[in-house]
């Protein structure tokens, strides 16, 4: 438990890692970034996965403070989807509408099908 603001930390530092590696790697020519959204509707899936194992007691806090706070956190960008907004907020149109209600939209259904996934109860063969 002391040591978890420690993996939040490291977890958080492999995470924005990660999503700078989406950034270089995945070519976006508007300024509304096709990577940021990547990486946000990944850290969706992934919480909601995390949350269903949380939920299950499959995980334990340490590991949530290191996947969840800190790796999740750090990947997500919702800092960045905001200044992109504000950004374009001169020039509101329909990509921008669509950029946000997609990000909102495809995120939650994200989180809510990586819940799901995470709280799926394998029954056993044997």
């Amino acid at each position: 438990m002391r040591y978890d603001i420690l993996l939040v930390f490291l977890g958080g530092g492999f995470g924005a890692v990660i999503r700078e590696l989406f950034i270089m790697l995945i070519p976006s020519e508007s300024i509304l970034s096709l990577p940021v959204f990547i990486a946000n509707m990944v850290a969706s899936f992934s919480v909601g996965i995390l949350a269903g194992l949380i939920a299950n007691s499959k995980i334990t806090s340490s590991q949530s403070a290191f996947l969840s706070v800190g790796l999740m956190g750090g990947l997500s960008t919702f800092s960045t989807f905001i200044y992109e907004i504000v950004q374009q907020i001169k020039t509101i149109d329909a990509v921008l509408i669509a950029y946000i209600f997609l990000t909102l939209a495809v995120g939650l259904m994200f989180v809510i099908f990586g819940l799901k996934v995470g709280s799926y109860k394998s029954r056993s063969v044997l």
